[in-house]
């Protein structure tokens, strides 16, 4: 719930008092990571906590958090009225901060619209 409600300070605390949290999933088998895919601030806070397994997790809908940020980014793009690609704006952070952590790019996913 701290993730959803983007609360930083219940993220850091709720990991401090039970840091295995991180890899718990929800109904619908989405991480920490995926619920705070749009979310920066929460986000690099999160994968601070990650490791390789969590960061490259798959829902239950086939995404890991890295292709849920992708898609988020390309939805919330402050450029979305220009057809240049993203480029250093604030909607790619979430997708940056986890490439740096070390989530993997799969090469093939079948039924989305951005590959």
């Amino acid at each position: 719930m701290a993730v959803i409600r983007n609360d930083a300070n219940e993220v850091v605390r709720i990991l401090t008092r039970y840091p295995g949290s991180i890899s718990e999933v929800d109904i619908h088998g989405q991480s920490p990571l995926h619920l705070a895919a749009g979310k920066p601030q929460i986000l690099h806070t999160l994968v601070k906590s990650a490791d390789s397994s969590i960061l490259n997790h798959v829902d239950r809908a086939g995404a890991t958090a890295l292709e849920a940020a992708m898609v988020l980014s390309s939805g919330q793009c402050i450029n979305e009225a220009s057809s240049r690609r993203c480029r250093r704006c604030v909607c790619v952070q979430c997708v940056e901060l986890l490439l740096e952590a070390g989530s993997s790019v799969r090469m093939q996913r079948i039924g989305l619209s951005w590959l």
